[in-house]
């Protein structure tokens, strides 16, 4: 079987990309931050998040934070607890690279950098474009990624979303 070299009808249909919501402005820093807290001790972590941002319990060991009434398809953060799933930072890295590829709910997806601990991926989910900023930590210093961050945003908020990343995976604590 050969394929044709005009076909008369696209193969892959065309990425629908929907405008990003406007009447939010980018994120921006620096933050005004508040502690929170996420798991029960001996395997619990504080971290810092926007002040006034609201917190959303969305599974067990994990925990998502956006501005309150903060439109869909605009920012957040997500912080969770991976310790248990005893695979290295490098790993999560690769492995996240891996589900993302797999992922057949997101299309046009673009690695747009990727080093031993973080990973900024763009993508078109539920047909808007988003920037996922990812880093994985070990508050307690081995080698093994305990916490996960994931700020997630628009195209115009990836400063922002990187500084907010870097400021929780810094800030991460038991």
């Amino acid at each position: 079987v050969l394929a044709a070299t005009n076909p008369a009808y696209p193969l892959d249909p065309p990425i629908k990309v929907l405008p990003d919501p406007v009447e939010v402005p980018a994120l921006t820093a620096p933050f005004t931050t508040r502690a929170a807290s996420l798991g029960q001790a001996p395997f619990s972590v504080t971290f810092p998040v926007p002040a006034t941002w609201q917190r959303f319990e969305t599974t067990a060991g994990e925990v998502r934070f956006t501005p309150e009434g903060n439109p869909l398809h605009t920012h957040s953060v997500r912080v969770e607890l991976v310790g248990s799933q005893t695979r290295t930072i490098e790993q999560s890295v690769a492995d996240r690279v891996l589900a993302l590829q797999g992922d057949t709910r997101i299309a046009d997806l673009q690695i747009l950098q990727q080093s031993n601990d973080a990973l900024i991926a763009s993508f078109v989910l539920n047909d808007y474009r988003v920037i996922s900023v990812l880093r994985w930590v070990s508050p307690r210093g081995s080698t093994a990624a305990e916490v996960e961050i994931s700020a997630s945003g628009r195209v115009r908020d990836r400063a922002g979303l990187e500084a907010l990343a870097e400021l929780v995976a810094r800030r991460v604590r038991p």
